[in-house]
């Protein structure tokens, strides 16, 4: 009896762990809109709001002592600026402290020192992690400076690949120069 229910423990988490990961619907958009999202303006100021680096710090075990960084603040922070360069776009960033109730409340100073037109944020959904692979699940939402409801946004998935964070920041700037905000 023991062993059988042993037996049907371990099978049932191996397959569970071999599930396939589901395929994104390629006839998503590519950029998610609200239903009630006022028209694109321009950006010419954009103030990034980080989440602290420490959200998406994995370590791999106790043992090994080993850490894993899944989104890279800096790197991001490059790629968006250099992506938004030819659009004469300025950029500010500020990082969260992970404790804010209202993170409007942390963003007041930088707010009326850089005046921006508009503001993105970086969250982190959720991280998974387990003996093979880490993965923070992202999310950004871009907002007009002064509104509480996002006009666009994005899901994306961070590995700790630098090479795939880059081109995850080079569409979705395409993206906002296709719907008209660049």
């Amino acid at each position: 009896m023991l062993r059988r229910a042993v037996l049907l423990t371990l099978g049932s988490a191996l397959a569970s762990a071999c599930t396939p990961v589901p395929k994104p619907d390629p006839n998503a958009p590519p950029l998610g809109i609200p239903p009630d999202a006022p028209p694109p303006s321009k950006i010419r100021r954009l103030l990034v709001w980080l989440p602290p680096p420490a959200a998406t710090d994995v370590y791999a075990g106790v043992t090994h002592g080993a850490q894993s960084v899944l989104f890279n603040n800096a790197v991001f922070v490059e790629a968006l600026k250099r992506a938004l360069q030819p659009y004469g776009v300025e950029v500010a960033v500020g990082i969260g402290s992970g404790f804010e109730l209202d993170r409007r409340d942390e963003q007041r100073a930088l707010m009326d020192q850089f005046n921006p037109t508009h503001r993105l944020e970086v969250d982190v959904v959720n991280v998974m992690s387990s003996r093979y692979a880490h993965i923070a699940e992202m999310r950004w939402q871009l907002f007009d400076a002064k509104d509480k409801k996002p006009v666009r946004f994005k899901s994306f998935a961070a590995t700790g690949n630098d090479a795939k964070l880059r081109a995850d920041v080079d569409y979705a700037v395409k993206h906002l120069e296709a719907q008209g905000f660049l």
